[in-house]
């Protein structure tokens, strides 16, 4: 699973293009549940022509996501 960060819109977006909805959903619940980060999922045509999805964690949900995630970030995965 890889990651993309959008600046202009301070989001981040999971690559979640290999597992099903089912499955994303599941996660999102339980991302919500465990740690307070709300995330929404957004659907996404791949070349093949075969629906994927993505988790988009929502933008108030960054700075938990951060303070979560950081102290396993090597130094040179920040963006200023």
């Amino acid at each position: 699973m890889n990651g993309l960060f959008i600046s202009d819109k301070a989001v981040i977006v999971l690559c979640t293009e290999s597992f099903t909805k089912k499955e994303l959903e599941v996660l999102i619940a339980a991302l919500d549940e465990k740690f307070g980060i709300q995330a929404t999922l957004n659907k996404r045509i791949l070349n093949t022509g075969v629906v994927g999805w993505r988790i988009r964690v929502s933008k108030k949900s960054m700075d938990k996501l951060i303070t979560l995630v950081s102290p396993f970030l090597d130094q040179s995965c920040y963006i200023n």
